[in-house]
Parts: C-alpha cells; sequence; structure tokens
C-alpha cells in the first residue's frame, strides 16, 4: 500500500507485455536487491525508500515493532 510512486511506474513498465495492453507478463524480472546472495543494508534500503514488493516488506516497515529493526540493518 506504501509503494513508491516511482517504483511502481517501473514495475508496470516492466510487468506489462506492452502499451497497448494490460496483460502482465509474468515471466518478467525487475532487479530488487541487486546483491541477493549477500546479507547486506541493501533489500533494508530499498523497503526505506518504499521499493518494497510483498505486503510483506510493506508490513517491515509500517509495523512499529519492526520498523526500527529495519532502519538499524539500512
Amino acid at each position: 500500500p506504501s509503494i513508491n510512486p516511482q517504483f511502481l511506474a517501473t514495475l508496470k513498465r516492466t510487468c506489462i507485455k506492452s502499451s497497448s495492453s494490460n496483460d502482465f507478463d509474468d515471466n518478467a524480472n525487475v532487479a530488487f536487491d541487486t546483491t541477493k546472495s549477500v546479507f547486506d543494508n541493501v533489500y533494508f534500503s530499498m523497503l526505506q525508500s518504499g521499493a518494497g514488493l510483498l505486503t510483506s516488506d510493506d508490513t517491515l516497515m509500517s509495523s512499529p515493532r519492526t520498523r526500527a529493526l529495519v532502519n538499524t540493518y539500512a
């Protein structure tokens, strides 16, 4: 619900099959965490900028119980 509007626009451009259609490409890949094989701060920084893809990502930032952890790891 709190996704960054610019990130949402990128997702739409990447995932829609053509500009004349609202059909989505189920095989589209979106670069989210460029260091997905390493435990680092990129994922947490992306969450802070509103670039979470899943409801659980949004919850990590919106919940007072976990927001501090995200900010610490970022």
